[in-house]
């Protein structure tokens, strides 16, 4: 009986002892084997940099980061705002254009005409057009006359970038068009935001 209680000691210190050296190894793997490797830093960084205008209209520009906010108020047909900007990688990584937010013309009501009830739209006077003035060879942009979503912007690389907003001319607009911009003229607060992200 003695011997059978000692056996049973020594079988439950066994099973004690190849426990705690489990927990042991499990907890000594974790810690330095599967443990992953600390990713290095990233510097991310796209920005606007500040714009410059061609000054023929009344125009007030604000850049912030990543967002232009462009207020323009046109006195006459056939005016056209023209700026500059580039949109910079100074960063430690490749970033990709994920999503181009722009004002959507259409949104923005003009004024209703009093002689046919027609509603006019931003859309309906002017165009508005973002495009690469001229690109970096090393990144790979979709087309060099729009800037759009899925454009690769390499790090430390600059892209020249043209903002036009142009007003159509007389002959372009029917009379009742006219008549609408002649009584409410046409203040365009207008936007433009490139989200970027890693690529």
């Amino acid at each position: 009986m003695k011997h059978k209680n000692e056996k049973r000691t020594i079988a439950y210190m066994l099973c004690i002892s190849i426990l705690l050296l489990t927990m042991g190894l499990y907890t000594a793997f974790a810690s330095v084997s599967f443990a992953s490797p600390a990713r290095t830093s990233v510097d991310y960084e796209v920005y606007f940099s500040e714009v410059g205008t061609n000054n023929k209209t009344k125009s007030n520009v604000i850049v912030s980061n990543n967002r232009i906010d462009i207020d323009i108020a046109f006195e006459k047909l056939g005016e056209e705002f023209v700026a500059t900007t580039s949109l910079n990688n100074d960063g430690s990584v490749d970033a990709k254009i994920v999503q181009l937010n722009k004002t959507n013309l259409e949104d923005i009501v003009v004024g209703r005409s009093m002689k046919t009830g027609n509603v006019y739209t931003l859309a309906d006077y002017v165009s508005f057009r973002v495009f690469y003035t001229n690109t970096n060879e090393d990144n790979n942009v979709t087309a060099i006359n729009n800037v759009v979503e899925n454009d690769l912007l390499k790090s430390k690389t600059n892209n020249n970038i043209t903002i036009k907003v142009a007003l159509r001319n007389e002959n372009q607009l029917t009379e009742d068009q006219k008549y609408v911009f002649n009584e409410f003229r046409i203040n365009a607060n207008l936007f433009i935001e490139a989200i970027c992200l890693e690529a």
